[in-house]
């Protein structure tokens, strides 16, 4: 398998872990080394779930705060450089520690950080270091998310960067992954108001809340007038009209697919057929590996 790492990506309610499962599914039955990482794994290897930042001095400072938890909080901690890391979420399910020391981590969370310039620099890090890491490792690997929807979210809702700024945001990280010889799986709706009804008719209420807020929270809702649920739906629909114009140019083969009538068998052959082509001994695809990364 010369692909060592496989996208899907989608709006809400698009069907990502589904079609995610799929592929991990499809690796199986062709004998191919897999690993799936689903939106929320606390143990994801490339992005940051549930993870506090400090610069090296506030974490020293934060260590002082909390003399009875430095023991505990230094097994779920590290440092690279000046930049230190609390991996909060696993802390929370392994220990017994004070609601209100995970309560501060929370607010120092890496997509939490106020400015973008931090939060992309260390974005990209975590991507290089994952890269390395991969290109050593046998098997592949399947993101569902990530990739884009994530720094779309970052760069777009909450700090309303320019729209080229934002395509460069996530542009940057799409050239990172470029040695690991990603495929990329997008899976598109015709109607977001429709997927996002969905979506929350199947979720509980406390997801619909908490996208309204982290809606109004954000720069780009307060700048266009829209807050709450329906400035979500906007913000999703022009995300999504981002997220195709961009893999347009990425330079990154890709399948974008329709599952807005959420036919699945119809969309498994679809997938399927493009990860066939793409792995086959005689694909064209192998023969434009040596080209330089865009």
């Amino acid at each position: 398998m010369n692909y060592k790492l496989i996208a899907v990506e989608g709006i809400p309610g698009a069907g990502k872990t589904t079609m995610a499962t799929y592929v991990q599914q499809w690796l199986d039955d062709h004998g191919i080394p897999n690993r799936l990482y689903c939106e929320g794994d606390l143990a994801h290897p490339a992005d940051f779930e549930a993870v506090a930042y400090f610069a090296r001095a506030d974490y020293t400072r934060f260590l002082e705060r909390h003399p009875s938890q430095q023991k505990a909080l230094a097994q779920y901690s590290h440092c690279i450089g000046d930049d230190c890391f609390v991996h909060y979420g696993q802390l929370a399910v392994a220990q017994t520690v004070p609601e209100e020391l995970i309560a501060e981590l929370v607010e120092r969370d890496v997509y939490e950080i106020a400015d973008i310039h931090t939060h992309a620099r260390l974005i990209r890090e975590r991507w290089r270091r994952f890269v390395e890491a991969a290109r050593r490792n046998k098997g592949t690997h399947v993101f569902e998310c990530c990739v884009l929807q994530n720094p779309f979210t970052i760069a777009l809702l909450k700090h309303n960067l320019p729209q080229p700024e934002v395509l460069r945001h996530v542009q940057a990280v799409l050239e990172i992954i470029c040695p690991l010889n990603p495929l990329l799986i997008y899976l598109w709706q015709r109607d977001v108001r429709a997927t996002l009804a969905r979506a929350a008719q199947e979720r509980p209420q406390e997801w619909r809340d908490f996208v309204s807020a982290y809606t109004d929270r954000g720069a780009w809702a307060q700048a266009a007038g829209i807050g709450g649920y329906e400035g979500f739906i906007a913000a999703q629909d022009l995300r999504q009209a981002l997220e195709l114009s961009l893999l347009r140019n990425a330079g990154i083969p890709n399948l974008v697919v329709d599952t807005s009538d959420r036919d699945w068998d119809a969309v498994q052959r679809q997938i399927a057929a493009f990860l066939r082509e793409k792995t086959a001994p005689d694909s064209s695809w192998l023969l434009q590996q040596v080209q330089p990364c865009p």
